[in-house]
């Protein structure tokens, strides 16, 4: 004869639901009745693309590609005809992270992209014995696109909205965000400055509970020397939960085709191994591969090493 289990031990015994859990944790917080650094789409805020990620995160000035879609969506507006990428982490065990999106020059005046951006993983449903009974799907993500202008004298305009979805076994949950960019080339060293009004939007309903966005402001500086071949960049970002974060990365085109890059997480709380992002990128121009092909590496406590991978094509 079988004897019931607690549903809610089945669920911690279990270290795919463990995993999952902590992916969810923000969502979970804010359905019973949250707090301080709690929201239910703080998964907006992991960041997507080999290449910014290498360099910390800090993308909010040079923003060039359909990566822009994420980082600034004023950075469209320096896409060259069109461009279709990809991105994929394994964040850890069973949970992943997939982003694709297409950006496209209309015109010397307009651009415009779309992008659907996913964290998911799946569980083992179990009836109240602790028998398996299949799976069901728990996920994370948004959809939606981005407009960019070009005014001209080196000032752009981005606006960006999307759908925000959360999804755990029957239960969903939806919102609205939106990012709106703007980005201005100089005339001094290439420095090109960027400001982003980011996750601005109303509450995400989850559980019947109403969670905020995590909204937040980012200021970003860069500027590329010896014929565009060294990027030096910066951002610095506050949230409405009071937190502050500031980035730094570096860019070296090495050779041609082949791109070196560091960056690092200057205001986090963290050890100081945890705050190095690294990677390295090639293009068509490597004579190695066709489009282009990034990779990152982060450290992450408690996470041990997240590998990022992207790769865009341009034509």
């Amino acid at each position: 004869m079988k004897t019931m289990n607690n549903p809610l031990n089945n669920q911690l015994s279990s270290p795919k639901r463990t995993l999952t859990l902590l992916l969810l944790l923000p969502v979970l917080a804010a359905a019973q009745g949250g707090g301080p650094g709690t929201s239910g789409a703080d998964f907006l805020n992991l960041g997507v693309g080999a290449r910014p990620m290498a360099l910390a995160g800090a993308y909010t000035a040079i923003s060039d590609d359909v990566f822009a879609l994420q980082a600034n969506p004023a950075g469209l507006s320096q896409v060259v005809k069109t461009e279709l990428g990809s991105f994929y982490a394994n964040i850890l065990a069973d949970v992943h992270h997939g982003w694709i999106g297409y950006a496209q020059e209309a015109s010397s005046f307009l651009s415009f992209g779309f992008d659907l951006n996913m964290v998911y993983t799946s569980q083992t449903r179990r009836n109240s014995y602790g028998d398996p009974e299949g799976e069901y799907w728990v996920g994370l993500g948004t959809a939606g696109g981005a407009l960019a202008l070009d005014f001209g004298g080196g000032f752009s305009l981005g606006l960006s909205g999307r759908y925000v979805f959360q999804k755990y076994d029957t239960e969903v949950g939806h919102g609205f965000a939106g990012d709106l960019g703007l980005l201005y080339h100089t005339k001094y060293n290439a420095l090109r400055i960027g400001l982003v009004a980011e996750n601005l939007g109303p509450n995400v309903d989850f559980l019947g509970t109403g969670d905020p966005m995590p909204m937040g402001l980012r200021l970003g500086l860069g500027s590329s020397i010896l014929r565009q071949t060294l990027t030096f960049t910066g951002d610095v970002a506050y949230r409405l939960d009071n937190t502050l974060v500031g980035n730094v990365g570096i860019e070296w085109w090495a050779v041609e085709g082949v791109a070196i890059r560091a960056g690092y997480r200057i205001l986090d709380d963290h050890d100081s191994w945890s705050g190095v992002c690294l990677g390295i990128g090639l293009d068509s121009l490597s004579g190695l591969i066709y489009g282009s092909l990034d990779y990152a590496l982060i450290p992450r406590e408690p996470l041990g090493y997240v590998h990022r991978v992207s790769y865009t094509l341009k034509f």
